[in-house]
């Protein structure tokens, strides 16, 4: 779970990916990738999820002991700026370990993308996404379904994105698509309360059009980002795919 500080401290998290994207663009980052780790969480209790949940413009509800309960709406005249969409990339570690979690946040990808106080790129992007696959075939209501999962990992069982082995294979491979193609096949499988493992790839692929940053937090020295191929793996992976 996330304790209150440090769902406070993934505010300010929050806050200045924000304003670093847009004094640098002049404009709001419409769409953040996050890299959310099973051992990672558990060491910045919950930061991540807390920092997903405010580019959302939403927050945790908490009960008398604690414990996050559900989430509500930040009112747009508090928030003052639009509700920034996700595209949240677990491991499949983090996906077995956080299930709650995972429905946690499909919960409030869902409710945000109904508000309509202030500017909501969720709205918008899931509109796009819906649209994109009933041109496929979708039948109206699955593709309103998939539209709004932003929640996404390998196949039910399955723990590895490929990134890491086909890396420093290079006499596999000759451009960076194939490696970013491999990976999108690998964890393109949809979470949420609507489904749980389904293989989503039309729909992931639509998600990270909108993508403007991928991020992934590191609360430990004791691993540092040239350490670990899941850092390269997970992070790489992601900004290759988008």
């Amino acid at each position: 779970k996330a304790t209150r500080q440090q769902a406070e401290a993934s505010v300010k998290m929050a806050e200045e990916m924000i304003v670093k994207y847009k004094t640098e663009k002049g404009k709001y980052p419409e769409k953040i990738a996050l890299v959310l780790w099973s051992v990672e969480t558990q060491r910045n209790e919950g930061s991540q999820v807390a920092t997903a949940l405010h580019l959302l413009g939403m927050k945790p509800i908490w009960d008398k002991k604690d414990k996050v309960t559900g989430v509500e709406a930040i009112p747009g005249g508090l928030l003052g700026r639009p509700r920034i969409d996700i595209h949240i990339q677990a491991s499949g570690l983090f996906r077995d370990s956080f299930p709650g979690v995972i429905r946690l946040l499909d919960q409030a990808v869902r409710e945000a993308a109904k508000l309509k106080d202030v500017e909501n790129f969720i709205a918008r992007h899931s509109a796009k996404i819906k649209a994109a696959l009933q041109v496929e075939g979708y039948a109206p209501e699955e593709a309103e379904d998939c539209s709004h999962i932003r929640v996404f990992s390998e196949a039910p069982g399955n723990y590895a994105c490929r990134v890491q082995e086909l890396a420093p294979n290079s006499s596999l491979w000759e451009k960076d698509t194939e490696i970013a193609d491999v990976f999108i096949r690998q964890v393109s499988y949809g979470y949420g309360n609507g489904s749980w493992g389904k293989p989503l790839q039309s729909a992931y692929v639509k998600n990270l059009e909108d993508v403007k940053i991928a991020m992934h937090t590191r609360s430990s020295n004791l691993v540092k980002t040239m350490d670990n191929d899941d850092v390269f793996g997970y992070l790489g992976g992601i900004t290759m795919a988008v």
